[in-house]
């Protein structure tokens, strides 16, 4: 076993495995404020390759990694999402950064109305817009209702320099509240279901599929 960490609080959100490393991203606590975290782990021994902490204050969720450049790409939220147990206004939040040296090498920030985030990416192996493969899965609040604790799925699609291909809400599906923001499925035919809940009394999971080309 080997521990990790500065004095700070470290919580980390998502570990994945690309090519040479383990990359574990997540957020650091400093004066009661979040900012997030990306670091690489070698994959032999475990030690530390690098820690990027981004300067603005953030948390990510989830992370992917882009072969063709040799990035990762992260996604989450800036902060803060909640404060004294009340939502905010924040904005939702992806950043590129370079796989073997850490640093940042792109960052854009989306504002929907009241509390967001993105939650998950993946990429397409089979995409339909073959220049924009990064699929990612957010949520946010209604309009008529920001800052709350209602949700309304969204849907992006990036390429490589996370320029956007379509951003699509997903507020009802058949008269039914969607709350799905837990996970992506790419299907072989292009296409994408994401996953979550129903906003219905008895919470039900849910399932949607989507255009993997403009998200309808």
């Amino acid at each position: 076993n080997k521990y990790f960490g500065d004095t700070l609080a470290n919580i980390p959100n998502k570990i994945k495995t690309f090519t040479d490393g383990v990359f574990v991203v997540g957020h650091t606590i400093l004066n009661g404020s979040r900012y997030a975290t990306v670091t690489k782990f070698d994959i032999t021994d475990g030690s530390v390759n690098w820690h990027n902490t981004l300067d603005i204050e953030s948390s990510f969720q989830d992370l992917e990694y882009n072969s063709l450049t040799n990035e990762i790409i992260a996604v989450g939220q800036t902060e803060p999402e909640i404060f004294n147990g009340a939502p905010q206004d924040n904005q939702s939040l992806i950043c590129k950064l370079n796989a073997t040296s850490g640093i940042v090498t792109g960052k854009q920030q989306f504002q929907h109305p009241g509390r967001e985030s993105f939650w998950v990416i993946k990429r397409h192996p089979f995409p339909l817009d073959i220049f924009r493969p990064f699929i990612v899965l957010g949520r946010h609040n209604p309009t008529n209702n920001a800052p709350s604790n209602f949700d309304v799925s969204m849907v992006y699609s990036f390429d490589k320099n996370l320029g956007v291909g379509f951003a699509k809400d997903y507020t009802q599906v058949n008269g039914t509240e969607i709350e799905g923001y837990r996970g992506l499925v790419m299907l072989n035919d292009g296409n994408i279901l994401f996953l979550g809940n129903s906003g219905s009394g008895s919470n039900e999971g849910s399932v949607v599929k989507v255009n993997g080309q403009d998200g309808s």
